[in-house]
C-alpha cells in the first residue's frame, strides 16, 4: 500500500513482508469462495433433509384414489381411541376430494403444542400406499386418517402427515 510514493515504501518494498501483502487480496478471495461453497453444500443439504422425509401417497377409499405429498411427522403421535391403531392426518380437502361421504365417523382426541385440547373427525379408508425413497412402497389396509381444518403445511408443500410410528 505503502508503494513507491513514500520513502518508507521505497526503502519496504524490497522485503518479504511487503510482498506477502500481495498475495492478501488473493487469500481473501480464496476464504470467500470457500465459504462460499461450505454455505451452499449446507443448504443442499437441509434440502435433501427436508425432501427425505416427503414422500407419496395413494390414499383409496370405495374406488377413487388420490394423490398426495406427505410429512413423516414423529410429533404425530395420534391414535384412535377404541382400538388404538395409529391416526393419519388429511386436510379438509382431501377427504372431500377422496370421500362424499362416509357411513361411520369417530371422533379423535388431540393436544396441540400450544396446549389446545380439542377433536378432530375420523375415517376409515381402504388401503393407503407409501412410496418410500428408493423406490419401495409400503401399503396399509384399512387405516385411519383425522381430517383437519387447518392447512398442514404454511407453504403447501405437503397435504397429509404420516403417523410417527410407521417410519
Amino acid at each position: 500500500m505503502l508503494g513507491d510514493s513514500m520513502t518508507a515504501g521505497y526503502y519496504l518494498s524490497g522485503t518479504r513482508a511487503i510482498r506477502q501483502w500481495k498475495l492478501f487480496p488473493l487469500c481473501l478471495l480464496a476464504a470467500g469462495i470457500y465459504f462460499g461453497i461450505l454455505a451452499c453444500l449446507k443448504l443442499v443439504r437441509k434440502k435433501a433433509g427436508e425432501q427425505a422425509v416427503l414422500c407419496q401417497v395413494k390414499l383409496s377409499y370405495r374406488g377413487v384414489e388420490q394423490m398426495v405429498t406427505a410429512l413423516w411427522d414423529t410429533g404425530n403421535q395420534l391414535y384412535e381411541p377404541y382400538g388404538g391403531q395409529p391416526v393419519h392426518v388429511v386436510t379438509r380437502a382431501v377427504s372431500l376430494a377422496l370421500c362424499k361421504t362416509v357411513p361411520q365417523i369417530i371422533y379423535i382426541p388431540f393436544r396441540t403444542v400450544d396446549s389446545e385440547y380439542a377433536v378432530m373427525p375420523g375415517i376409515r379408508i381402504d388401503f393407503m400406499e407409501v412410496e418410500k425413497e428408493g423406490g419401495g412402497i409400503r401399503h396399509y389396509d384399512r387405516p385411519w386418517l383425522a381430517i383437519s381444518k387447518r392447512p398442514l403445511s404454511l407453504d403447501n408443500r405437503y397435504e397429509m402427515l404420516l403417523h410417527g410410528s410407521r417410519r
